[in-house]
């Protein structure tokens, strides 16, 4: 954590909460959002690792994913409908095609894997020591984890 600058304490809880339980509810919360709510996706998808992995809370519980979607900016509208679209069939629908495809076509088997679409081609990477990499096939200057000149 301390490389990329990025605050990070893993759960007490973390064995057990990846042995005995399930993120498929925030993942279908997020795809809900992708479908009908886009503009608070990346924010609600931070706020689901703030939320393990700085706060320790844990995250397959409704409490927390409302918690997440209220942070991101959603009105108790917007919020309601998304937490509603978690059990509809679209969205089961579409997060197992989602998950099928990027095993299929790209081979994903961990996270993070990383698509880059560059000169009309996906160029797939795993890991976050990736980086370096990626910046390199799509024509960025890669400045380390921490760049001194970086406006965060």
């Amino acid at each position: 954590s301390s490389y990329y600058g990025v605050p990070i304490k893993v759960p007490d809880f973390f064995i057990e909460f990846i042995t005995t339980k399930s993120t498929i509810k925030p993942q279908r919360f997020l795809v809900a959002l992708d479908m009908k709510h886009p503009q608070y996706l990346e924010e609600a998808s931070r706020g689901f690792w703030k939320r393990f992995y700085q706060d320790n809370k844990d995250i397959a519980e409704e409490d927390c994913i409302a918690e997440v979607g209220r942070a991101a900016g959603m009105n108790n509208e917007v919020l309601r409908e998304a937490l509603a679209m978690i059990k509809a069939d679209s969205v089961k629908m579409t997060l197992a095609e989602n998950t099928k495809r990027a095993v299929d076509e790209y081979g994903a088997f961990g996270a993070p894997t990383i698509v880059a679409h560059v000169g009309g081609k996906p160029e797939v990477f795993f890991g976050s020591d990736r980086f370096e990499l990626l910046a390199h096939i799509m024509g960025k200057k890669w400045l380390g984890p921490k760049p001194a000149d970086a406006k965060l």
